[in-house]
């Protein structure tokens, strides 16, 4: 591990410090360039040769997306988008009348918003896991909340807006107890934070390409 060679390989740090990595991390300069160049590609043999000459590396992106994240390539799932992922999973859960989907208190918007909508639909219900003193769920009123209707619990790894982790494998093992579900929006920890799921012992894992540099930049991912 290099910093300076880092630092050289991302142009956009070298006159500026950037604090919006989880959001959208710069892109090293191996990345524009990559798409420049399959643009120029494009532009010559047009999109169906050029996507077809790049089958080789486009096949490799589930493997790379596994050795960060410790899961296997079998387990990828490639989106357009984080949110489409989230909500695919979701959608793929049986609910019925009188099912529970819990969510905590900094669940993102779009998640949320989706969950609300399966709900209505099925007759099923949304409720938010109460919050301890730091914004983390609070594990014991989750135990509490949790029973043999509770399908899927909901949780956002790190919040968009503040530094809070929330502890997951802890509630892994409190929703296993039920037979719930665990998805993880794991939006803003993939790229920051060390991630393995085998660990982490979630059913799935959302995430976005952009927290790692924008090295794998349209290809969201599902872990199943």
């Amino acid at each position: 591990f290099d910093l300076d060679t880092i630092r050289r390989d991302t142009p956009g740090c070298l006159d500026k410090v950037f604090l919006d990595s989880a959001g959208s991390s710069l892109p090293p300069e191996p990345v524009p360039a990559t798409m420049i160049e399959h643009l120029r590609r494009e532009a010559d043999v047009g999109g169906y040769v050029a996507a077809a000459r790049q089958s080789g590396a486009l096949a490799a992106v589930p493997h790379s997306l596994a050795r960060v994240i410790g899961a296997q390539a079998t387990d990828i799932a490639l989106t357009d988008s984080a949110t489409r992922a989230w909500n695919d999973f979701l959608a793929a859960v049986p609910l019925g009348p009188g099912d529970r989907i819990l969510i905590s208190g900094v669940e993102y918007a779009s998640n949320a918003i989706a969950a609300l909508g399966r709900a209505r639909s099925t007759g099923a219900h949304v409720e938010i896991i109460p919050s301890d003193q730091y914004g983390r769920i609070d594990l014991d009123a989750l135990e509490n909340m949790l029973d043999d209707r509770v399908r899927v619990v909901s949780v956002v790894h790190v919040p968009t807006n503040g530094g809070l982790i929330n502890p997951v494998r802890e509630v892994v093992e409190l929703a296993r107890a039920h037979g719930s579900l665990v998805l993880l929006d794991a939006c803003q920890s993939v790229g920051q934070l060390p991630i393995d799921v085998t660990e982490l012992g979630v059913d799935a894992l959302t995430a976005t390409a952009h927290q790692q540099g924008n090295s794998l930049r349209g290809s969201d991912v599902t872990i199943k």
